[in-house]
């Protein structure tokens, strides 16, 4: 039996109850609510309806990354239980976090060098980190071990797809994602960009889209173009949100489109990634070609 754990962040936007099926051990991000610090634990401190309807209101919402000082007070009773650690980390290019826990495994090894601690960027974020996660899960049940499951996500993490579109962007435009004269023309407009996850894991603009429906639309194209077996793709595909309306909307033209899709699962943006992206935000993450740009 393999002796080692499997963890990762809570910005896998999975629930807890999945987490434990997983096997999977987490970490907490925090959030900042008009100064106060709440984790991100799965909704248990607030929940992602009380999150959203927060930032509707105005209210200032921030994020926290695991600190390293928190990563080693994680990482430390596992290894000292004699375990080894595959750490998947949220994507490298939208947080910081993936060198917070490389830095934690580093003076970890020091103290236990007879052990392993590995760290690998899912450069993926969201239910797309989740499914990445969900996984290595499978292939540590498989009997697959710590490095073989290691060299897997870095060899799919590419083929995770991130498609992202949003009708407030005003979180976009106050984390510098969007620049604030583009954003604010952008809103006048009623423009819904489309946006996707690069090969650094960043996101990227990808469309302009006059109109909610005309982007959804264009994903449900870019999905079909991109999906392994295109509209006869039938794998799993994830949609989180903070906007359940426009999640449903979505869901509903792609099953339309994908007849043979028998695994859609629509959850809740998590604090986290609630917090960078704001209200009217709705993300589709499926299994596809490896990313190009």
């Amino acid at each position: 039996m393999n002796n080692f754990v499997i963890s990762c962040c809570t910005p896998v936007d999975y629930s807890r109850e999945a987490m434990k099926a997983l096997n999977v051990e987490t970490v907490y991000y925090h959030v900042i609510l008009d100064g106060k610090d709440y984790l991100d634990d799965f909704g248990e401190s607030i929940s992602p309806e009380q999150l959203h309807q927060y930032m509707v209101d105005g209210h200032d919402v921030k994020t926290s990354q695991v600190s390293v000082g928190e990563y080693k007070a994680f990482f430390r009773p596992f290894l000292e239980d004699g375990k080894d650690i595959l750490h998947i980390s949220v994507s490298s290019g939208i947080s910081g976090t993936y060198n917070s826990a490389t830095l934690a495994a580093r003076h970890l090894l020091e103290e236990f060098p007879e052990r392993k601690l590995i760290v690998v960027d899912s450069l993926s974020g969201s239910v797309g980190y989740g499914m990445i996660v969900e996984e290595a899960a499978h292939l540590r049940d498989e009997g697959k071990n710590i490095e073989e499951i290691r060299d897997w996500i870095e060899e799919h993490r590419q083929s995770m797809q991130h498609y992202f579109f949003s009708t407030d962007l005003s979180y976009f435009i106050k984390g510098g994602r969007i620049p604030r004269y583009a954003g604010i023309l952008a809103q006048k407009m009623k423009i819904c960009p489309v946006m996707v996850a690069n090969t650094k894991g960043e996101i990227v603009m990808s469309d302009k889209i006059r109109t909610r429906k005309k982007a959804i639309q264009r994903i449900v194209e870019r999905i079909g173009e991109v999906a392994i077996d295109g509209y006869n793709y039938n794998g799993k595909l994830m949609i989180s949100h903070s906007d359940l309306a426009s999640a449903k909307e979505t869901a509903a033209l792609i099953r339309e489109k994908f007849p043979k899709l028998i695994d859609l699962v629509i959850r809740p943006l998590g604090a986290t990634f609630s917090g960078h992206s704001g209200p009217g935000c709705v993300c589709i993450c499926f299994w596809g070609k490896a990313r190009v740009q």
